[in-house]
């Protein structure tokens, strides 16, 4: 099973945010990315099972294209 590398989580701004890899993910990043914060807990946890799946798909098709890379797969 792939990794969830995002979660619902609370910046330092003490705002609902998603914490994981990328701009406008971490923890302080409130200051620069404002926009990437939400109103409520329950927008944060929709907002992640977003990334999460976004980041699913974009695993699945880097690994078909490294699968055609190596003359595996057409």
């Amino acid at each position: 099973m792939l990794q969830k590398p995002y979660k619902a989580s609370y910046g330092s701004d003490q705002r609902p945010c998603v914490s994981g890899p990328g701009n406008g993910m971490g923890y302080d990043s409130g200051t620069l990315y404002p926009s990437m914060r939400y109103s409520t807990e329950q927008d944060a946890e929709a907002g992640a099972k977003c990334a999460n799946e976004a980041y699913r798909i974009g695993y699945l098709h880097a690994q078909t294209d490294m699968r055609r890379a190596m003359g595996l797969e057409k």
